[in-house]
């Protein structure tokens, strides 16, 4: 299938994703919702479901399994559905330690402080890097990707598996 997807205001069109402009530094954060194309659903008591998405309003989703790669600025923190796979190669090693620490710990880590979220605002990376996700047994794939992000976590034990429970959000 041959796609592409205009990102839009989402505080001018509405709508549960698109993009935030912050004048005041010359940033984006972008909230990325029902971005991709998607089949129709064939539900075992209506048949096939295929209503259109109109950005208001619920539809019908089947499970699936995602592994989704994105490429954005150097400097952008990414967060998305599941787990991501390469945090090695993505994050400084500082922010890795940090990662690593907040799988184990008690209390929320900051991963990415206020300070590096303050720095990238005001010096843009023109180089880029690559965040890869993997998400199974998934209704869909949604994410987040910003300069302004400040990211914490923590790891909350879950039928034995330690899942990690993360923020992220500008200083705003």
């Amino acid at each position: 299938i041959k796609w592409s997807y205009k990102i839009s205001d989402r505080l001018t069109l509405g709508g549960r994703g698109g993009y935030e402009y912050f004048p005041g530094d010359g940033n984006y954060l972008f909230t990325m919702t029902q971005w991709y194309p998607r089949l129709c659903v064939y539900s075992d008591f209506q048949g096939w479901q295929n209503h259109q998405f109109t950005g208001r309003g619920e539809f019908a989703l089947t499970f699936g399994n995602f592994k989704v790669q994105m490429t954005v600025p150097a400097d952008h923190v990414v967060g998305g559905t599941g787990e991501c796979v390469n945090y090695a190669a993505v994050l400084t090693p500082a922010q890795l330690a940090r990662y690593n620490q907040a799988k184990t710990s008690s209390v929320p880590v900051e991963i990415v402080t206020l300070d590096e979220a303050k720095k990238a605002e005001t010096h843009p990376s023109t180089a880029t890097k690559t965040y890869v996700f993997v998400a199974n047994n998934v209704r869909d794939f949604a994410w987040g990707s910003s300069r302004k992000f400040i990211w914490d976590g923590m790891g909350q034990k879950v039928d034995g598996k330690t899942v990690m429970c993360m923020s992220y959000y500008g200083k705003e």
